[in-house]
């Protein structure tokens, strides 16, 4: 949802659950230092290490849902998702969870990328919707594993500003210039961020924008009209004093202030009254959002399968790095996804093939203090190594 316009929230606060984006960006001998790997790709320090970056991708609600084995002895790298962080009222089958994990592998792969480590996803074959459906359980699902080589050093500029990219980036859930045009290096970097089997479709013009914006709007409003749905978007929007949790969202992420956080998170969760037209200035929000944008883009595949969940994750984030570096943000819409008749709406008058699979906006924040607004907090990485790391 975008925010409206309230004041400016306070910086993050200085406390371990924001401690991640405080990453070095290590030189090729310093990474090798982290070693010694034993004849092997990666040692265990080094793959720490890249994993950090791993841990800063974007993910639904701010769950962090991913966690790693590693495998350093026998150059792998497993990828599980933990259910019990998939979101059942926002999240039933798991799509976003998945595309949240993809966005993890992707900046796992592009880091190692930069210091002569190549990685190649292998998804589990049998990997099928139940196995990531939300379960209460403590249970990880493996959804594959990277397979490490070693590869050439990319060009020293270039890999420093592809690690700081990932350090810097951050959704920016507000109002953009709208009178900002998408420019060709963006397309084209769009373009180069694609990956079978996903395909992208861009829209621009004012009439295409405005249609999505109606549909989101449409998504939305039957979205927070359901009380389970409304619990669980409160129960993990987080007070902005809030600086231990590692998961969730603080209000100053959308812009808004203490009094607004914690004044919406209780009525969302029904602690408070809710005021007639709060729900539908919330619905609207994300329709202001989505004409203010230089571009709405679609990721869809002909392949409903969970395998191409997680790749629609790992290009989604290929392209909001690809823009970033022009200058550009994005910001996720997942409602119309997750409305059977706006999603249907959708794929017989815009998209007029395949249904949406991941829909963001592209555009620059119409004020420039949205754009720095505070990063999410992030469990630390050893919260995410499986029980059966052993150190190796």
């Amino acid at each position: 949802m975008a925010a409206p316009d309230l004041p400016a929230a306070p910086p993050s606060p200085a406390s371990r659950a924001f401690a991640a984006w405080q990453l070095p960006v290590l030189e090729p001998a310093e990474f090798h230092a982290l070693g010694p790997s034993h004849g092997h790709v990666l040692g265990p320090e080094q793959a720490r290490y890249l994993l950090s970056f791993s841990l800063l991708a974007p993910s639904s609600h701010n769950t962090v849902p991913q966690a790693y084995e590693l495998d350093c002895g026998g150059d792998r790298i497993a990828i599980y998702l933990r259910r019990q962080l998939v979101l059942p009222e926002s999240d039933p089958d798991g799509r976003e969870a998945l595309a949240s994990v993809g966005c993890a592998i992707e900046n796992l792969a592009l880091a190692a990328e930069q210091y002569g480590i190549s990685c190649r996803w292998q998804a589990r074959p049998e990997l099928g919707w139940g196995d990531v459906t939300p379960s209460p359980s403590d249970g990880e699902t493996c959804l594959g594993e990277l397979l490490l080589a070693s590869a050439p050093l990319p060009e020293q500029t270039q890999r420093a500003d592809k690690l700081r990219a990932m350090l810097e980036r951050r959704s920016v859930r507000a109002e953009f210039d709208s009178a900002r045009q998408l420019p060709d290096a963006v397309r084209s970097a769009l373009t180069r961020a694609l990956e079978p089997p996903i395909r992208l479709s861009s829209f621009e013009s004012a009439q295409d924008k405005f249609a999505w914006a109606k549909l989101d709007e449409l998504a939305m409003k039957h979205k927070l009209e359901e009380e389970p749905f409304r619990r669980e978007l409160g129960e993990w929007l987080l007070p902005n004093e809030d600086g231990d949790r590692p998961r969730g969202m603080r209000g100053r992420e959308f812009g808004f202030d203490d009094r607004v956080t914690r004044e919406l998170s209780a009525r969302l969760r029904g602690e408070a009254p809710m005021p007639v037209d709060q729900l539908a200035s919330l619905a609207r929000a994300g329709r202001i959002g989505l004409c203010s944008a230089s571009a709405i883009c679609v990721l869809s595949c002909a392949d409903a399968s969970p395998a191409s969940a997680i790749v629609s994750g790992r290009v989604f984030q290929r392209c909001a790095l690809a823009v970033a570096a022009e200058g550009f943000v994005c910001a996720v819409h997942t409602a119309v996804c997750h409305v059977p008749h706006a999603r249907a709406m959708s794929q017989a008058t815009l998209m007029k093939s395949l249904p949406p699979h991941l829909i963001f906006r592209l555009g620059v924040p119409l004020h420039a203090r949205d754009g720095q607004r505070p990063h999410s907090a992030r469990p630390e990485l050893t919260e995410l190594l499986t029980t059966s790391v052993s150190g190796r």
